[in-house]
């Protein structure tokens, strides 16, 4: 069974933050964050929403990515690509590599047939009304 990823929205810094994580059930039974996830200003949320609707699974089974406008110190793409034969979402935090940006540790990878479900979570954890 994968990790569940978990959309919830905290405090940190005195920053209200979306944090899209995923999880891992511990020996007690309890859900656990790992470091693998995002985490994206309150007011970026809209920009994040944007770019998850808009993104496209590729007609000729190349990769399709699209920098988010957020406010963080380290810039955010979405993007769609064929895994092994099947097409997966990915959003992550890139970083500077002497000039050249590549994807870092920090992000969320899942199945595209998972992005309805993802915006439908953003949605109900931001108070947005669930669209389909």
């Amino acid at each position: 069974m994968r990790n569940p990823i978990v959309v919830s929205v905290s405090q940190y810094r005195g920053l209200t933050r979306l944090d899209i994580r995923h999880n891992f059930t511990d020996e007690g039974g309890e859900l656990r964050p790992t470091k693998k996830g995002i985490s994206v200003p309150i007011a970026d949320v809209q920009a994040l929403v944007t770019a998850l609707e808009t993104a496209v699974a590729p007609a000729d089974n190349t990769k399709t990515i699209a920098e988010v406008d957020v406010d963080v110190r380290e810039p955010l793409f979405v993007s769609v690509e064929p895994y092994k034969g099947k097409l997966r979402l990915d959003v992550r935090h890139y970083y500077d590599d002497r000039g050249e940006l590549r994807p870092g540790k920090k992000g969320i990878n899942m199945p595209w047939q998972d992005r309805d479900a993802l915006l439908a979570a953003v949605r109900e954890v931001i108070g947005e009304p669930v669209t389909a």
